[in-house]
């Protein structure tokens, strides 16, 4: 029900599949050959700059949108709100997490973490979109 950006919404899921096979192809190898091989920070960091994007898009689909009931009254604005706080803080995550495996090692391991941690705030958050579905 969304009607802004409708054309680059659209070309947006082939776009990524075309950047996925380039990857791929020629810059990651598809099959691990390495502990942290398999890995892909380019691939995780594009999939959380999308889903941040759609996120966004959601949010201001709300806005415009100007129902009287509150916005955490919304479908989905709990999932939504889960999802944009996971991808905001885990994109420099994985954006940066094979050269911190290079640079330092523990602090690597250690960051994953507060990914950890957030994961669980997404979970939480889904659990209370469930709970007010019901």
């Amino acid at each position: 029900r969304q009607r802004f950006m409708l054309k680059l919404k659209q070309v947006i899921p082939f776009a990524f599949i075309v950047f996925v096979l380039v990857n791929f192809s020629f810059f990651e190898n598809f099959i691990p050959r390495g502990e942290y091989e398999g890995f892909s920070s380019r691939l995780l960091a594009t999939e959380s700059a999308l889903l941040l994007f759609y996120c966004l898009q959601y949010f201001i689909f709300l806005i415009i949108e100007d129902k009287t009931t509150t916005l955490s009254r919304q479908p989905g604005f709990w999932v939504v709100t889960g999802l944009s706080i996971y991808v905001a803080v885990n994109f420099f995550i994985f954006l940066f997490y094979h050269y911190l495996i290079g640079a330092t090692r523990n602090f690597a391991v250690s960051i994953w973490d507060v990914h950890n941690i957030v994961f669980i705030i997404f979970c939480m958050f889904t659990a209370i979109q469930l709970y007010r579905k019901k």
